[in-house]
């Protein structure tokens, strides 16, 4: 069933009593008419909002620090969510938010108890710190088509795998930076340039997974400072605890080019040549 563009669903321990025709119109529409609430209904932890007009956007600050939503899902109008509307919403566990193409600014920062994220194929754009903190996110996908900021996911500790989708083209700057957790990640066949100190902080990474048969662009001081250290702690790839378990699987035939190539000259230890054509990637070679 396609809900309505003029409704926001929640859950929650009690009726958002703030939320009034006072501060309605930070829910956005196309503004033609002041936005109000026109019922507010909430019944055994659900509710619903119910506005006179489509809702198309989220403004900054709607739902940042309320301690008691649980769950909300939005219309899929809702193409845009500003900076910290959701930020340090403590209680919130779950987005829906299918229509959603823009994620603004610590739109979700310090939401601690956030584990889901539901997004549809339209998101283009994710801007810095957007899950920055989300210590129990475990699960959110991201679209083909979706430009990624700084330090996304910083210090998101439930992550331990991550797959990129076919079509993004590049990792920022320390995108997962501090997710102390993470153990593998995958980069798509796409992907052409990793960012500085993208997993600065990651102590338990072990396996990365490239696609691509180009090394993506990693300017050498972006992957190391000063070479694979066991005491360094600012690495690109392996920033604490470096082992010899860790393992770098590019596919088949590539090998020589990435022994070539700038910085990742660097790891040629790591590699390990990997066939991705049909292959699993639980099944090392």
């Amino acid at each position: 069933m396609v809900m309505d563009n003029n409704i926001i669903k929640y859950k929650s321990n009690k009726k958002l009593s703030y939320i009034n025709k006072t501060i309605a119109h930070k829910f956005g529409g196309n503004f033609k008419k002041p936005m109000e609430i026109v019922l507010h209904s909430f019944s055994g932890g659900e509710g619903t909002i119910v506005f006179n007009q489509d809702v198309t956007q989220l403004i900054e600050g709607v739902f940042d620090f309320d301690v008691d939503v649980i769950e909300v899902e939005l219309p899929a109008s809702v193409t845009f969510i500003d900076a910290h509307t959701f930020g340090s919403t403590t209680k919130l566990r779950k987005v829906i938010a299918p229509g959603v193409k823009t994620i603004e600014y610590k739109a979700f920062n310090d939401c601690h108890e956030l584990r889901e994220v539901e997004l549809g194929n339209d998101i283009v754009l994710i801007q810095p710190k957007a899950f920055e903190n989300c210590v129990k996110l475990n699960n959110v996908k991201i679209g083909t088509r979706t430009t990624l900021k700084e330090n996304i996911f910083g210090s998101c500790i439930s992550l331990t795998n991550i797959e990129l989708s076919e079509g993004i083209s590049k990792l920022p700057d320390y995108m997962f930076r501090k997710c102390e957790n993470l153990e593998t990640i995958t980069l798509p066949s796409t992907i052409t340039a990793i960012g500085m100190k993208v997993f600065s902080g990651c102590k338990k990474l072990k396996e990365i997974y490239i696609k691509s048969e180009v090394p993506p662009i990693a300017p050498k001081e972006y992957i190391v400072s000063g070479g694979i250290n066991k005491n360094l702690t600012d690495n690109w790839l392996l920033f604490n605890n470096v082992d010899n378990n860790v393992k770098i699987y590019i596919p088949t035939g590539s090998l020589d080019r990435y022994k070539e190539a700038n910085g990742w000259n660097e790891f040629q230890d790591l590699f390990v040549e990997f066939d991705y054509s049909g292959s699993n990637q639980d099944n090392e070679n």
